[in-house]
C-alpha cells in the first residue's frame, strides 16, 4: 500500500505543473517589416523553478528573441513576465531553439520574434 501512495503521489505532482510555450511565432525585419512564422525546428521545453512552484507562481513571460540568420537564437529578453524565476526559465529553454532560417529574396536574414511561454499549475 505505502508504494501505491507513493506512486500516486508522484504521478499527481507530474500533473501539477504546466511550463508550455505557444507556438505562434511571427518574424519581423530589422525594420518591423513582416517575415513570415519561422518554423521551429528544436524546441526546449523550460523548468518550472521548484521555488516558484513551491511558491504557487504562475503566469505567462513574453519574450522577445533575435533569430540570426542560422536559425538560432542569438538573443532572448522578457517584455513581460510575473517573476524574474520565470523570466530566466523561459529565456534558458528559449536559447535552445532551433528555427528554420527566415529567407527573404533567397537569403537567409536575421529576425526578430514574440515566444510567450505559459507557465501553470494545476
Amino acid at each position: 500500500m505505502k508504494r501505491v501512495t507513493v506512486a500516486m503521489i508522484a504521478a499527481g505532482a507530474a500533473l501539477l505543473l504546466i511550463a508550455a510555450a505557444t507556438a505562434q511565432v511571427k518574424a519581423v525585419g530589422e525594420k518591423g517589416e513582416p517575415l513570415g512564422v519561422p518554423r521551429v525546428i528544436t524546441k526546449v521545453d523550460p523548468v518550472y523553478p521548484p521555488e516558484a512552484k513551491a511558491e504557487k507562481v504562475m503566469g505567462s513571460v513574453v519574450l522577445q528573441i533575435q533569430i540570426d540568420e542560422k536559425g538560432k537564437v542569438a538573443e532572448a529578453k522578457a517584455s513581460k513576465s510575473p517573476d524574474e524565476r520565470l523570466s530566466k526559465a523561459a529565456i534558458d529553454a528559449v536559447k535552445q531553439w532551433e528555427f528554420e532560417p527566415v529567407i527573404v529574396d533567397d537569403k537567409a536574414v536575421k529576425a526578430k520574434a514574440t515566444i510567450t511561454i505559459n507557465f501553470r499549475l494545476k
